[in-house]
């Protein structure tokens, strides 16, 4: 597993206020704010293509 201490999720759908989207692999972890005692979730998105010709789809910018 890429991120290790992790939770790894597939296939997530997140719905934003104006957009949504679809993550492939989205990784997620509780963190704890010593400072200020807070609870939060940090998460790291991972969106890829299976191919060179896999479409893009609309929520996606193109490396070009």
């Amino acid at each position: 597993m890429i991120y290790k201490d992790y939770t790894h999720l597939k296939q997530i759908y997140l719905k934003g206020v104006n957009k949504s989207t679809v993550a492939d692999d989205l990784f997620v972890k509780k963190v704890f704010d010593a400072i200020e005692e807070i609870e939060y979730f940090k998460a790291i998105i991972s969106d890829s293509k299976l191919t060179r010709k896999s479409p893009w789809m609309p929520n996606q910018k193109s490396q070009k």
